[in-house]
């Protein structure tokens, strides 16, 4: 048994290893965006700022898009070169809507950040009815319905980026997170099948990125503050935006922030009984109170659901 262990282990370190030998190839980011027409949808706060103000930088045209009009007042002020959007995604029309807006703004879509998102961190028993119904429209059916406006845009004009945040708990299957992780095992399983029926010659890319858990304030700092006190180190905005750039201008499909996340992936796959254990020693019973507090909170409770994100 102890063999075995060791040899899962070896196996799972060998990925890692091979995936920072991919990682060494790397393409000129300013040059890949510089004049390009860029959208970032939940750009006006979390990673979304974070891939617009990179952008930005690099000389990109950029239309943020979010439903938080106070952000967006406040990016303008930031970043005046920056064209925005206020809407809601995830209301009926509105992918077609930001597609004829965004062309009409940019001229050309050539890439769109489709970031928008929401998170729940609490039990899945303390979830509502409308919160799950709220969470499977932002992260998942919003995201299909984008993709089904902008597919034919990017197919008719000969090619184009669609580049989608998903999460590490698509492969790492984490607890308080069952719902999210379940929109997001079926957002990165829908790209994965959609890139399948693209024509060979298309030049669409479609590519996803799995961050860990990530200081983003979609929920309470306190709560994730103690997670990553009791285990590993969280993730920011600003390196998850600029692993993302990366990873698209080198025309990568699935792409991953940090090296250990590959190693987390390949230890679930083949030692899930590992990862079984770390999670029960780091979310004990009083870590799930603390979040079932805070989601009784109102205020916490709509900002989880993007009500006032």
């Amino acid at each position: 048994m102890k063999k075995l262990g060791k040899l899962v282990l070896a196996g799972a370190a060998g990925a890692a290893a091979y995936a920072l030998i991919k990682r060494s190839r790397r393409r000129d980011v300013a040059g890949f965006f510089e004049g390009k027409g860029v959208v970032v949808t939940g750009g006006a706060s979390g990673i979304g700022l974070c891939l617009v103000d990179l952008l930005d930088l690099c000389g990109a045209r950029v239309l943020a898009v979010d439903m938080d009009a106070e952000a967006l007042a406040a990016l303008r002020e930031s970043l005046p070169d920056v064209e925005t959007l206020e809407l809601d995604l995830a209301t009926p029309g509105a992918p077609e809507e930001m597609v004829r807006i965004a062309t009409d703004v940019l001229g050309r879509i050539d890439v769109c950040f489709s970031n928008a998102g929401i998170i729940w961190a609490a039990p899945f028993l303390s979830m509502t009815d409308r919160d799950i119904e709220r969470l499977i429209s932002v992260n998942f059916q919003m995201q299909v319905l984008l993709t089904k406006a902008l597919l034919p845009v990017l197919l008719d004009q000969g090619g184009g980026v669609i580049a989608y945040t998903g999460s590490l708990s698509s492969y790492v299957h984490s607890p308080m997170h069952s719902v999210y992780t379940g929109t997001k095992g079926g957002l990165n399983n829908f790209v994965l099948a959609v890139r399948r029926e693209l024509p060979a010659d298309s030049n669409v890319q479609l590519s996803i990125i799995h961050p860990n858990m990530t200081r983003t304030g979609l929920v309470a700092e306190d709560l994730f503050e103690e997670i990553s006190r009791r285990s590993f180190q969280l993730q920011t905005a600003e390196q998850v935006a600029s692993r993302f750039l990366q990873g698209v201008a080198n025309g990568d499909r699935q792409i991953f922030v940090e090296i250990p996340d590959h190693f987390y992936m390949w230890l679930e796959r083949l030692a899930p009984g590992v990862l079984t254990s770390l999670f029960r020693a780091v979310i004990t019973v009083d870590l799930q109170q603390m979040a079932e507090d805070l989601v009784e909170d109102s205020k916490i409770r709509r900002q989880m659901l993007g009500d006032a994100v």
